[in-house]
Formats: C-alpha cells, structure tokens, sequence
C-alpha cells in the first residue's frame, strides 16, 4: 500500500490499483498493451497458466503482451 500511495504521489494523472492477477477486475479485449515484469515469480508455478489466461482475457485482438520472468529463479522450483 505504501508504494501504491507513493506513485500515486508522483504520479496524481495516472490510476494505480492492486489486483488478483489470477482474477484481474477489467472487462474482455480492454488493453492494447499488457505486460508482467516479475508477476508470475511471485506465485506458484501451478498458479501461472491461470494469470496467463486472464492477460489474454483482457488483451485486445492484435495486441501485445509482454512477459518476463526471472528463470535462474524458477530454476530452482
């Protein structure tokens, strides 16, 4: 939450929220663009087709998503 209300310090134009990636509030085809940096290192690995799923859920037709994840890290699993 601190962070949260750090951004939204530095950044009062923009809207931050904090989401369930497994189960994200937006309607279908809502983003052009989506994108996880290091989201998915932070749940289980079973739990990761399911935050997939709904980035695609909400990704417009011909839009780009983008994913990253730490793989020296999952290594390990």
């Amino acid at each position: 939450a601190q962070l949260i209300a750090e951004a939204q310090r530095r950044l009062p134009q923009a809207d931050f929220l904090v989401a369930d990636g497994r189960a994200l509030p937006f309607a279908e085809h809502s983003f052009d663009l989506v994108t996880s940096f290091y989201s998915l290192n932070a749940c289980p690995k079973r739990g990761w087709r399911t935050m997939l799923d709904e980035m695609l859920r909400v990704l417009s037709p011909g839009g780009v998503g983008l994913v990253n994840v730490d793989a020296e890290l999952n290594a390990l699993e």
